[in-house]
């Protein structure tokens, strides 16, 4: 417990406030800190009779004479639950340092049980930590109760239900353009999510959530229920929570986007809710680029896309929207018609946006109606499909998704 890190620190403040030598000797007699830097790992024999007798003991210009490694003045036993831990040595003629004698033990055992309680947290911090990492892996259910024990022990009542939450933490993008990767230390943004996460954290607990970073600037949300009445309920309340933080998160310089999972029964099925959040903010980040919270109770259709192979999702939507990909996503030179082509597929997203309201589409695009109707003729003679009716619609809307969820969008290399 008494290293001769801390033992130094301690050497350091009380000479900060007293124009003495201080040195600390370890429950063996070592001096193991001091201000005369020579005499450290020295044996001093004074402090090994403090420790013996329990006791203080004074040594006078006679007892140097006598007593191996030792200078006048008075040794004072640390305690630190009821044991003698170490000594803290005053160099000095016994009379003129003694009256020190006593404040100088509080100092040193304050600063040893500060350092303990620090130590303890920080322990705590490290269980709870792994506790998070446990709950959100797969595992086999006949763990379920030991992971309630667990829990009670670290302050997490698990109860019947679980909802996970994820806020992913990036750099704001116009801040990442002013500074060169090399020049902002990860170290230094991992103390930001850090001071982050402590003003947020009390803001999480009184809203009945528990909460823990992890991973790659990750911090994780975690509600438990005895009942549910209503899910919708409780994933707006989330929302509404999520916007609450928003103006805090901004004054750190991060973005965030964030995955609300499904509410699961048994703690087996929490990594379930877990990784929903992570579906959510991936797919989320592709189709809805404007948003930064995803519910995937609101990606039903388009995480149910998601899970169609890749190579089947490819061939779709080359067969429904080719050509115009022939010239976005190919090596052409004509950069006018690329550009064209490249507002035909702006348009279709935002008629998608608007529920294929031409109005709605062209104020969204600052553009007149008639422009709008015109890029939706020459996309029906390009595909074939005609944007405004229901059926074609539907094969447009999913090629499009099947496009945009295409991670890994092969170039088009043929004559167009």
């Amino acid at each position: 417990m008494l290293t001769p890190e801390l033992a130094q620190t301690i050497v350091s403040k009380i000479m900060n406030i007293m124009d003495k030598n201080i040195n600390i000797m370890d429950d063996r007699g070592y001096i193991i800190a001091s201000g005369d830097f020579n005499r450290t790992n020295s044996y001093h024999e004074g402090a090994f009779w403090a420790v013996k007798k329990r006791t203080t003991l004074e040594i006078s210009k006679e007892d140097v004479e006598q007593m191996e490694g030792v200078k006048p003045g008075i040794n004072v036993p640390i305690y630190f639950d009821d044991k003698v831990v170490g000594v803290v040595g005053i160099t000095g003629e016994p009379d003129e340092v003694v009256n020190y004698a006593q404040l100088v033990r509080y100092t040193a055992e304050l600063i040893l049980e500060q350092a303990a309680l620090k130590e303890q947290m920080q322990l705590h911090e490290i269980t709870r930590k792994l506790f998070f990492q446990d709950l959100l892996s797969s595992y086999e259910e006949a763990q379920e109760e030991d992971f309630l024990q667990k829990g009670r022990l670290l302050g997490v009542e698990l109860k019947n239900y679980f909802l996970v939450t994820v806020i992913q933490l990036e750099e704001n993008k116009n801040d990442a353009m002013q500074f060169n990767r090399s020049h902002k230390d990860e170290i230094n943004i991992q103390r930001e999510i850090k001071q982050l996460y402590q003003k947020l954290r009390a803001f999480f607990e009184h809203n009945g959530m528990f909460s823990e970073v992890l991973g790659n600037r990750r911090i994780v949300l975690l509600q438990t229920f005895e009942e549910v009445q209503n899910a919708g309920k409780i994933i707006d309340k989330v929302k509404h929570n999520i916007m609450d933080i928003e103006a805090t998160v901004k004054s750190y310089k991060f973005d965030t986007f964030v995955g609300i999972g499904r509410i699961n029964k048994g703690v087996a099925n929490i990594s379930g809710s877990y990784l929903d959040c992570l579906k959510a903010i991936e797919i989320g980040r592709c189709l809805y680029p404007s948003r930064k919270c995803y519910s995937i109770y609101d990606l039903n259709l388009e995480n149910t896309l998601n899970e169609v192979p890749a190579a089947v999702k490819r061939k779709y939507y080359w067969e429904i929207m080719g050509e115009i990909l022939k010239i976005t996503d190919g090596e052409h030179n004509n950069t006018n018609k690329k550009s064209f082509y490249f507002e035909l597929l702006n348009t279709l997203n935002m008629l998608f946006q608007s529920n294929l309201n031409i109005k709605e589409t062209a104020n969204k695009l600052y553009v007149h109606r008639n422009t709008v109707l015109h890029r939706i003729k020459v996309i029906e003679e390009i595909t074939g499909y005609n944007p405004v009716n229901f059926q074609d619609a539907v094969k447009l809307k999913v090629a499009h998704m099947f496009y945009q969820l295409d991670s890994e969008k092969p170039r088009y290399s043929g004559e167009a």
